[in-house]
């Protein structure tokens, strides 16, 4: 037996700003369905919150579901039927599932949900920083950022862009042009940021192939020197991000009135950094803002 989960004649809208963040910290697509039926109709399954997310980024082919997202008996599951899919649908439905089955969507943990509200729209890692199956193994894009960020092997950045240039598409598609690009600044006097790099790379190879979109880059930097944020609570850290990412510290070269940001970074540990920055760029007039990070630790906490 099943229920309704979403009526027929209902419109679907599109945009970060209808998807709500996950309700867990982080979480990865580990089940979907996908097939063709003896009528030619498609079926699609998925979670519920994955069922959402896809409404939001593809309305067109939800226009295709006269019946919308039904939910199971259980609860664990919505699915729709669609019909008159062309192979352009199938193919975005395939990506969507393969996208998300490899992405980390990262959520607030209890700590970032006490200090923070709205700031950041959406988040998505493209890895663990270590596998589940291994312990003590970094996982491929893992193991890229440790050796360009810790043993100053730059020239792994090309590979770590490309490993981030599907995800780095789908947030510009989701989000909506105009859409600025930018990075977690660094400490002043740094020889060089990893997450400005890989910002500069995505931008680069995405306007080669992109030449008439909307997108361009922020440089950013602080005004003051960035302290240090080891062996302190989060509560102490989100005082400090707050104060260091703060509008009269943070300056940026371009008006963000009206535009979406993408933050470019390099690890997402507890959040303090990327929560308190976007807050600044919405301040600032950044209508919606992402995240984009190479990798997700499995702790929410850092320093403690």
């Amino acid at each position: 037996m099943f229920s309704y989960c979403i009526r027929a004649n209902e419109q679907f809208e599109r945009g970060i700003g209808m998807i709500p963040i996950p309700q867990s910290s982080r979480c990865r697509l580990t089940w979907s369905r996908f097939k063709q039926r003896q009528n030619g109709d498609w079926l699609l399954s998925l979670p519920p919150y994955y069922a959402k997310l896809f409404s939001a980024e593809n309305t067109a082919i939800m226009g295709k579901s006269n019946t919308g997202w039904r939910e199971s008996e259980s609860g664990k599951t919505r699915f729709a039927f669609f019909t008159g899919l062309t192979s352009d649908d199938i193919a975005s439905i395939i990506a969507f599932i393969n996208d998300y089955s490899h992405f980390i969507l990262v959520g607030r943990s209890d700590d970032v949900a006490w200090h923070f509200s709205s700031e950041l729209d959406f988040c998505l890692a493209i890895d663990y920083t270590f596998k589940f199956s291994e312990r003590g193994s970094r996982t491929d894009i893992g193991e890229l950022k440790h050796q360009a960020k810790y043993s100053h092997k730059l020239q792994l950045t090309p590979q770590i862009v490309k490993l981030m240039l599907p995800a780095f598409q789908r947030l510009v598609n989701f989000i909506g042009e105009p859409v600025s690009v930018t990075y977690l600044p660094p400490v002043q006097g740094s020889d060089y940021c990893l997450p400005e790099l890989l910002a500069k790379g995505l931008y680069n190879l995405y306007s080669v192939s992109h030449q008439d979109s909307d997108v361009d880059i922020f440089n950013v930097r602080l005004r003051s020197r960035k302290p240090s944020f080891k062996d302190i609570s989060f509560k102490s850290k989100v005082r400090k991000c707050r104060k260091v990412f703060s509008e009269s510290n943070v300056e940026l070269d371009g008006n963000l009135d009206g535009r979406n940001m993408i933050i470019i970074d390099d690890l997402y540990q507890s959040g303090a950094s990327m929560w308190s920055f976007a807050g600044c760029l919405k301040s600032l007039g950044a209508v919606h803002v992402a995240g984009l990070v190479c990798v997700k630790t499995w702790g929410d906490r850092d320093n403690l």
